[in-house]
């Protein structure tokens, strides 16, 4: 405990009631702080986590494109791709289905 708030609470608490209701009003004080911090930081840590799954993902979805002689995205005929992540092509064209 700080020491200022040892001192009054020491004070005050030779005095019936009113010390009493100041420790209650003092305990509940630090309860709510306490309460907003934890909440600032889970929140803020659930933000700061969403924030980065979005930047991941935009950057694998832009950093998709082959730098080789593939075709880049969209320039498929009649527009049918598929998109495929891994070792493999980045993406191929489908077969249409005429």
């Amino acid at each position: 405990r700080p020491l200022l708030e040892e001192a009054v609470l020491g004070y005050l608490h030779n005095e019936s009631g009113f010390g009493q209701v100041l420790r209650a009003a003092l305990f509940v004080v630090r309860a709510v702080l306490w309460a907003a911090a934890c909440q600032f930081l889970v929140v803020g840590s659930l933000l700061i986590a969403l924030f980065l799954c979005v930047l991941v993902s935009l950057w694998r979805l832009l950093s998709v494109r082959p730098f080789s002689g593939l075709p880049r995205m969209g320039a498929c005929p009649g527009g049918l791709q598929l998109l495929q992540l891994g070792p493999t092509p980045p993406h191929f064209c489908a077969k249409s289905q005429e």
